[in-house]
């Protein structure tokens, strides 16, 4: 009897066991599907689907077994300087996280997307290979946020460099020309004043972290002309028309 109930707790033990191995395999799975697949939200290589079904079928299963077991994945390390700033899933998830950086930028100084010529993420930014808890994996929003920020306070290391056509509506000061005449005399003066005038500017414009570092006008073209102002100075002598023109006043004989 003490031997058939050996066995029968030994049965239990073992039973318990596997469901226990199990049940960290399967919740080690779903950590993994979850941190994977999150990466993959933007993605489309080729307009075909990317899933977690796509790993596992295309890499060595023992692999993805240990995954299930370790809760470790193969995966890339974000490395800014030397020093690790974020983890991903692919390689070229990059591309991705880049588009949700440029967003963010052209959010912020009110850029169009269609008006951008290129963008760069410049610094010294590399991706490194590894083996690592699952849990750390991060989403390319989470590591977007994380880069845009990192360019507000570590200017010197990494910059966004952002090449853009920017169109403005620019006033013309009228000009000035100044008329002599004979209709007036000397030191009077008569003036017509101008009117403004309007040109739409199209300029190719380079911003480095939101600052303009250059500038390029394109092309003009004038929305309302302006009109220049006059000024009309006489030049007419009045001695010679016999008149006193500022002359002392005099008195008669002592």
């Amino acid at each position: 009897m003490d031997k058939k109930g050996d066995s029968i707790r030994l049965v239990e033990k073992f039973t318990v066991s596997i469901f226990i191995i199990i049940l960290v395999v399967n919740i080690n799975l779903i950590k993994a599907n979850a941190k994977i697949n999150e990466p993959f939200s933007n993605m489309n290589l080729n307009n075909k689907t990317y899933t977690i079904s796509n790993r596992i079928s295309n890499n060595n299963i023992i692999d993805n077994l240990l995954v299930a077991l370790t809760g470790k994945v193969n995966g890339y390390e974000l490395v800014l300087e030397d020093r690790v700033v974020g983890y991903t899933s692919l390689e070229n998830n990059m591309n991705n996280i880049k588009d949700l950086v440029l967003q963010k930028y052209i959010n912020e100084i009110n850029i169009r997307q269609d008006a951008v010529l290129s963008f760069e993420i410049e610094g010294d930014i590399k991706l490194k290979e590894d083996r690592f808890d699952v849990s750390l994996l991060q989403t390319n929003k989470e590591l977007s946020d994380y880069i845009y920020e990192l360019s507000k306070e570590d200017k010197n290391n990494i910059k966004l460099s952002l090449k853009c056509i920017d169109e403005e509506i620019v006033k013309v000061q009228p000009s000035t020309t100044i008329i002599p005449t004979e209709d007036m005399y000397l030191g009077e003066s008569k003036v017509e004043y101008g009117e403004v005038g309007l040109k739409n500017q199209v300029r190719e414009v380079t911003y480095k972290n939101k600052e303009i570092t250059e500038s390029n006008i394109i092309r003009e073209e004038i929305i309302k002309k302006e009109v220049g102002k006059k000024i009309y100075r006489g030049t007419k002598n009045p001695y010679d028309y016999g008149m006193a023109f500022l002359k002392s006043p005099t008195r008669g004989d002592i």
